[in-house]
């Protein structure tokens, strides 16, 4: 599956989207969007804890 990571800068931090092409069926592109979309929310997550860890 063809897929396209576009980051940009913004006055915010980094604004992420991803394009990629259909599946053969429905199915498999839901499937496969919201295995991105799961992915987008573990890297979320990750970043605002380190952002969230004092460094010395």
């Amino acid at each position: 599956m063809a897929t396209v990571v576009d980051l940009r800068a913004t006055a915010d931090g980094v604004k992420v989207t991803i394009f990629f092409d259909a599946m053969h069926n429905d199915i498999r592109t839901e499937r496969a969007r919201a295995g991105h979309e799961s992915q987008m929310r573990k890297l979320d997550a990750l970043l605002s804890a380190q952002s969230n860890t004092v460094h010395e």
